[in-house]
């Protein structure tokens, strides 16, 4: 698969996943509270998953890919499938799709004590930003209000299939970079 991992780091040190028993992987996985894979080819991917304490309480998901693979018009639908599927294993309380680049600029503030810093997220205070993808657990939901989670502006409202909402905000994540350059 193009987004199967080629490594992961739980805390420790990167380690290549070919050269690591699978059952060590997912050991890792059941027991840590922070967990991220990465791919380098033929798309440079990244997902995080934080679990409860790092995550202020909630468990989260951020999924990062190059942009150059959202180029093949066949490949945003075929992306959504699997992101729902990589939501519908870890059920997050909130979840979100975007570059790299984007959430580092997005959560980037310049902060008169400490110089330029990024945001850390506290879902307790609110959403950090808006990405392409918006994943909402049913937690989340609750908090944020059914109905007015399904009257948002965007592209596409998905129900979950555990009563979560997804917000999609254009038909491809290159669309935002171009609508943020242009103003």
């Amino acid at each position: 698969s193009e987004f199967a991992p080629e490594s992961f780091d739980s805390g420790g040190k990167w380690k290549v996943v070919d050269k690591v028993v699978m059952g060590t992987v997912l050991k890792k996985w059941n027991s840590s509270n922070n967990f991220l894979m990465r791919r380098e080819r033929p798309y440079q991917s990244e997902i995080a998953v934080s679990m409860g304490f790092f995550a202020f309480g909630f468990n989260t998901i951020s999924i990062w890919v190059d942009q150059k693979y959202f180029q093949v018009d066949t490949n945003v639908s075929t992306f959504l499938n699997f992101s729902n599927a990589i939501y519908d294993l870890i059920q997050p309380t909130y979840g979100s799709i975007h570059q790299t680049e984007d959430a580092i600029k997005m959560l980037t503030v310049q902060d008169s004590h400490y110089g330029q810093t990024v945001v850390p997220i506290d879902l307790n205070k609110g959403l950090p930003t808006i990405y392409w993808a918006n994943y909402f657990g049913p937690e989340y939901v609750e908090i944020m209000n059914r109905a007015k989670l399904l009257s948002t502006p965007c592209e596409e409202k998905r129900e979950l299939s555990d009563r979560g909402v997804v917000l999609i905000t254009s038909p491809s994540p290159l669309l935002i970079d171009h609508k943020r350059q242009e103003h």
